[in-house]
């Protein structure tokens, strides 16, 4: 598959681009794995935004934990149509449930601090603008 450098240990890196190509039988826990970096990227938003409500640093983190899901899940929808072109539709509707996650993470965080902006419906779709046109785009390419 991958190997960057002849003599490094490649196994876990491997077997987690195995995973997120979203292939047959593992597709279920890549969409829990991807559930759960969801919803602790907005916890730990929260958390830098309670600890370090002024900090500079503290809110550019926040703003990449925010749309950073988007991009992952982009890039793993497109991953997933180069190495199972058959998928990718069906592929689409398994990040559309990692967005109802996505939202629980963000609804969650409201328990901790009731003026959070957990589980703006603004920010998903901005998210989804990401996501779903580039899962669409692959799917065309590589079927």
């Amino acid at each position: 598959m991958l190997n960057l450098i002849p003599s490094a240990k490649m196994g876990p890196f491997t077997l987690l681009l195995e995973v997120l190509a979203l292939g047959p039988g593992v597709a279920i826990h890549a969409f829990a794995l991807l559930s759960f970096m969801c919803l602790v990227s907005y916890l730990l938003r929260t958390v830098l935004l309670i600890e370090a409500p002024l900090n500079r640093w503290a809110h550019m983190g926040a703003c990449v934990l925010t749309m950073g899901p988007a991009f992952v899940l982009a890039a793993v929808l497109v991953w997933a149509a180069a190495h199972h072109p058959e998928r990718a539709w069906l592929n689409l509707a398994g990040a559309a449930g990692v967005y109802v996650a996505w939202w629980f993470g963000g609804a969650i965080t409201r328990l901790s601090r009731a003026d959070t902006e957990g589980g703006d419906v603004g920010w998903l779709t901005m998210g989804a603008f990401v996501t779903f046109p580039a899962g669409v785009i692959a799917a065309f390419i590589y079927r």
